[in-house]
């Protein structure tokens, strides 16, 4: 189980909208991927598109790790960083929006 799975919605969904302040004062562009707006879009990400073994690294685990603490209040910037961080370790393109 992550480490996101025991928030609730509302939990979650109350700093969603917030993200984007974390994500250089905007979304988080993935090319021809995604846009990341939200904390739980973030989770979605994680969670349901990401490949087990690709979870189980540290880097992600360490996403969701800071994702869960800034929907319970949380510093924002952290899961920023973290999520950056972890797409630059995959080699995966991200640029601010």
């Amino acid at each position: 189980m992550t480490a996101t799975r025991g928030l609730r919605n509302d939990q979650m969904h109350k700093r969603s909208s917030l993200i984007g302040l974390a994500l250089s004062r905007g979304p988080l562009i993935i090319p021809t991927v995604t846009t990341l707006r939200t904390l739980a879009e973030v989770r979605e990400l994680v969670e349901k598109h990401l490949p087990a073994h690709c979870r189980d690294k540290v880097t992600w685990r360490h996403v969701s790790e800071n994702l869960t603490a800034a929907a319970k209040g949380g510093d924002l910037l952290d899961v920023s960083i973290a999520l950056r961080m972890a797409f630059a370790m995959q080699g995966v393109e991200c640029r601010p929006k």
